[in-house]
C-alpha cells in the first residue's frame, strides 16, 4: 500500500477511491446480503416442501395399503406434480412404475416412470435403483443393448457390482457369453472385497462354466 506524507494526502486519496469504487462495494456488499437471506429463505422453504411431501408420501402408502385406489392415485398425481424434487418424487415414481409392471399391460408407462426417478437426481440411491429396474425392463423387452448403455460407467462402490450383474444378463442375452462371464466375474470381485453374499451370482457363473466348458 502506498505510503502517504500528509493526512491531506490520505483524505484525498480515500475520497478518490470512494468516487471510483465506493458505490459498487455498497452494492456489492447490499447484494451479498439479500444473498444470504434469500438462501436461508430458499432453504427453509425447501424443507416446508420436504416436510410436506413426506406427509403426503405416508397418507399415499397409507391408501395402497388400504387399498383405495383412488385417493392413491390423487396423491400419487400431486407428489409428481407438486413435489417433483423431492426424494418422494422418486419413490413415487418407482412405486407407478412397479405398478405397471407387474399389471404387465403399459410398459412404456413403466419404462417413463423409472426413467423420471432415475434422472431427477434428488437422491442417487433410488437413482441407482431406478436405473438398474429400468436395464432389467430393458432387457425383458429385448433392448438389451440399450441396457447396456445405461449401464456403462459402473460405479465404484457397492452398486457397480449389481451394475455389472446386470450387464452380465445383458451380455448373455446378446449371447455373448465371454463378456457375460467378465461382467458376473467383475460383480463377484466388488462383492468379494466387501464380504457379502452371492450365491445368485455365483450360480449365474457356474452356469456359463457349464455351458461352455473349457
Amino acid at each position: 500500500m502506498e505510503i502517504y506524507r500528509t493526512e491531506e494526502e490520505q483524505i484525498n486519496a480515500i475520497k478518490s477511491w470512494w468516487d471510483k469504487h465506493g458505490k459498487s462495494t455498497i452494492l456489492g456488499v447490499v447484494i451479498a446480503a439479500l444473498a444470504f437471506t434469500g438462501g436461508r429463505y430458499w432453504m427453509q422453504q425447501r424443507q416446508v416442501q420436504v416436510e410436506q411431501a413426506s406427509v403426503i408420501y405416508q397418507a399415499l402408502i397409507e391408501a395402497r395399503l388400504e387399498e383405495r385406489t383412488a385417493a392413491a392415485e390423487a396423491l400419487s398425481i400431486e407428489i409428481l406434480n407438486d413435489y417433483q424434487n423431492t426424494t418422494y418424487a422418486q419413490l413415487t415414481a418407482l412405486l407407478l412404475a412397479s405398478d405397471a409392471i407387474e399389471a404387465g399391460d403399459d410398459m412404456l408407462l413403466a419404462e417413463q416412470r423409472l426413467r423420471l426417478a432415475m434422472d431427477s437426481g434428488k437422491n442417487k440411491e433410488v437413482a441407482h435403483v431406478a436405473r438398474v429396474r429400468l436395464a432389467r425392463l430393458l432387457i425383458a423387452q429385448e433392448q438389451a443393448e440399450a441396457a447396456l448403455n445405461l449401464l456403462k460407467s459402473p460405479p465404484s462402490d457397492s452398486w457397480g457390482a449389481l451394475y455389472n450383474e446386470v450387464r452380465g444378463d445383458a451380455f448373455l442375452a446378446l449371447g455373448r457369453i465371454d463378456e457375460a462371464r467378465a461382467a458376473y466375474q467383475q460383480a463377484q470381485a466388488v462383492l468379494d472385497e466387501l464380504q457379502l453374499p452371492q450365491a445368485l451370482l455365483s450360480m449365474k457363473v457356474d452356469d456359463l462354466a457349464v455351458a461352455t466348458p473349457q
